[in-house]
């Protein structure tokens, strides 16, 4: 089961034990699944109607992997006017980020913009939704990454720290942004 099943109320005789052994403040913090994002390699220009891809590269520090598949969400907040475009991306499972040290998973996500989405600078966000529709916009139940400074809890988005400015002309020279720890 990977550590999925254990939590607060386990047999009390061994959560004792790791307290007093001292090894309990990291089983707690490693159970179930903690994901980190190392890097992101992130377009700095993009064109309303066109595909956009993005590359994240993440690991899995906790013990276990999610049960329940889990779509990504590119999320784009428009730095003006606030407007927030959330685009499923067409691939991508999070159950595939295996728990364990060193294994980390490329996962490039690539959506197709809206056609009639604004022009201007937005900030660029990952969202890991629940996937039952009476969940999905509920940010108590989206994947938190384990990064500092990423997570938004009022939205449920994790920050990639980096923006891209939309056009609705013809595709310039694209360069990509790397993000780093």
């Amino acid at each position: 089961m990977r550590w999925s099943t254990i939590n607060s109320e386990y047999h009390p005789g061994v959560l004792q034990r790791w307290k007093d052994e001292g090894c309990y403040p990291e089983i707690a913090r490693r159970l179930g699944y903690r994901f980190r994002l190392i890097d992101a390699a992130i377009p700095r220009i993009a064109v309303s109607g066109a595909l956009f891809s993005l590359t994240v590269q993440m690991t899995n520090e906790g013990f276990a992997r999610p049960y329940n598949q889990r779509g990504l969400e590119l999320v784009l907040r428009h730095m003006g006017s606030g407007a927030v475009t959330r685009i499923p991306a067409a691939s991508g499972d999070i159950r595939l980020l295996l728990p364990g040290p060193g294994d980390t998973k490329t996962i490039t996500l690539t959506a197709r913009l809206p056609a009639r989405l604004a022009t201007g600078n937005y900030e660029v966000l990952l969202n890991l939704p629940d996937p039952a529709p009476a969940l999905n916009r509920r940010p108590e139940y989206s994947i938190r990454l384990a990064n500092e400074g990423v997570w938004e809890p009022s939205t449920g988005y994790n920050r990639l720290l980096a923006t891209v400015t939309v056009s609705n002309g013809v595709f310039p020279a694209s360069s990509d942004e790397v993000i780093g720890k």
